[in-house]
């Protein structure tokens, strides 16, 4: 006699269900045996094979009307959570010209807290026999405790660095495995997985897994995680075939008022510091949009670094705009400069952390700002009092000449950002400069809030043209020179 075989997918659908974050893989069920009484119909069923990407654990198998050829009237699939107490079941009929076999498959959306899934399959006939997968009308128990990750997603990866660094838990309760995440640009067609695997089969893992990917072109970096444990079952995250989808950029743009702010560019480690201007309250008189650019210091348009620079390119380059803004009182800047295996060493060079200074451009050099190096945040940061580029290099200690400025003639009065001001480069809270005309009287005295001359004396007025003698007061040296004021 031929059989016919029809499959019929039994889409099993409980408002009780919620559907959850996490996928999981869950190891083949242990029964596999059919049932068979006699003329009876019978069922053969494989067990539950994995849960797909929808949590769905997936039910198939056979059904038989037997020696007798009775046709099969329907196939009933009964199943609850050990988290629920209420039983789902969801019956198909069967068409009236099956009666020989017919496949089934049937989805179980599973929620992430359960910890096992008890289900049972009934078959029909129209001789009313009834026959159940288990025997004896039982429940199958299977553990569906699958790894359980966590995560934070990623914030903002830099176009420059093209580094990102995930970080979260993972819960295996069966021992942990291996770990992969799977990442890959917008611009990019094929994922790249970094992988850990573990011998010791941890039940809980924090971790934290570091990529570089090429940024050329790309605005998203689009990644996911798997998890297996020791009985192959896999979580994932996101679920449903979700990717966690974050911003790649080199630029934050934030508008700044007169009661100060914070602009954070982010880049991508969480394990690091972040690129940062801290703007105090009254250091602006009315709203800025301030930006923040950080640029690829192996760009050639970048100048080539000179005293006190101890190597032509920086560790890393920012641009801060409106290009000249002034502030009324000290901002601080914190650049990043990349240290990402901790070694001591800026990556890519020889030089130790400890080096890495903040220089501003003036449009001929690089200028010092007195800075400090955070070796743990991988951070320089200093104070400035006006925007420019700015950018971090290995710098060595400062000579008097350092500490002068370099503009010898200032001209004030024209107030055409061109030679406006003088400034006196490496002073931080506690130096101090005085300004004196040439009768020996000190007309302006520089400290804490700035050491920018402007050529305007302690009243705010603009001194008389001709020339001033300066003296600096730093680390316990005076160092003197003089600048001539133009009208």
């Amino acid at each position: 006699m031929n059989k016919k075989c029809v499959t019929i997918i039994l889409c099993v659908i409980c408002l009780s269900i919620a559907k959850v974050h996490g996928f999981y893989s869950v190891g083949r069920a242990t029964v596999t045996a059919g049932v068979t009484l006699g003329t009876d119909p019978h069922i053969y069923h494989a067990g539950i094979t994995s849960l797909n990407e929808e949590s769905l654990a997936i039910i198939t198998g056979t059904a038989n009307c037997g020696v007798a050829s009775t046709p099969l009237t329907s196939v009933v699939l009964e199943y609850y959570l050990d988290n629920e107490t209420v039983i789902s079941s969801r019956t198909h009929n069967a068409a009236n010209n099956i009666t020989t076999a017919f496949n089934f498959s049937v989805p179980i959306y599973v929620t992430r807290h359960s910890k096992y899934l008890y289900y049972r399959l009934s078959v029909y006939d129209t001789a009313s026999r009834v026959v159940y997968w288990p025997p004896a009308a039982n429940y199958y128990a299977l553990d569906v405790r699958a790894p359980y990750i966590t995560h934070d997603q990623i914030e903002q990866v830099s176009a420059v660095s093209g580094i990102a660094v995930a970080t979260g838990t993972v819960i295996a309760q069966a021992g942990l495995a291996s770990l992969d995440f799977f990442y890959k640009t917008d611009a990019q067609t094929v994922y790249s997985s970094s992988t850990l695997s573990f011998t010791d089969n941890p039940t809980e893992y924090v971790f934290s897994m570091k990529v570089k990917t090429d940024t050329a072109g790309a605005s998203f970096l689009q990644y996911y995680f798997r998890a297996l444990d020791n009985l192959n079952k896999a979580g994932f995250l996101p679920y449903g075939g979700q990717v966690f989808s974050t911003p790649i950029s080199s630029v934050k743009t934030v508008t700044i008022g007169p009661g100060g702010g914070i602009i954070v560019l982010q880049d991508g480690n969480c394990e690091d510091g972040e690129t940062s201007i801290e703007i105090p309250a009254g250091a602006l008189d009315s709203n800025v949009e301030i930006t923040i650019t950080e640029l690829n210091p192996n760009d050639n348009t970048i100048a080539a670094g000179n005293s006190p620079a101890m190597s032509r390119r920086p560790f890393s380059c920012f641009r801060f705009t409106p290009e000249g803004l002034q502030f009324k009182k000290m901002i601080k800047i914190n650049l990043l400069y990349q240290d990402t295996d901790q070694d001591g060493k800026v990556d890519g060079t020889d030089f130790d952390e400890e080096t890495a200074k903040v220089l501003w451009w003036d449009n001929f050099d690089w200028r010092y700002v007195r800075s400090r190096a955070d070796v743990q945040e991988n951070l320089s940061s200093g104070n400035i009092k006006h925007f420019s580029m700015y950018a971090v290099f290995p710098a060595r200690a400062l000579s008097d000449d350092d500490y002068r400025p370099k503009e010898r003639i200032i001209t004030p009065a024209y107030a055409d950002n061109i030679n406006d001001f003088a400034t006196f480069d490496g002073l931080i809270e506690g130096d101090i400069v005085n300004i004196f005309d040439v009768t020996g009287r000190r007309i302006r005295q520089l400290k804490d809030n700035g050491f920018t001359w402007d050529g305007t004396d302690d009243d705010g007025s603009i001194v008389e043209s001709g020339l001033y003698i300066y003296q600096i007061k730093v680390e316990g040296r005076l160092i003197s020179g003089t600048i001539v004021v133009a009208k």
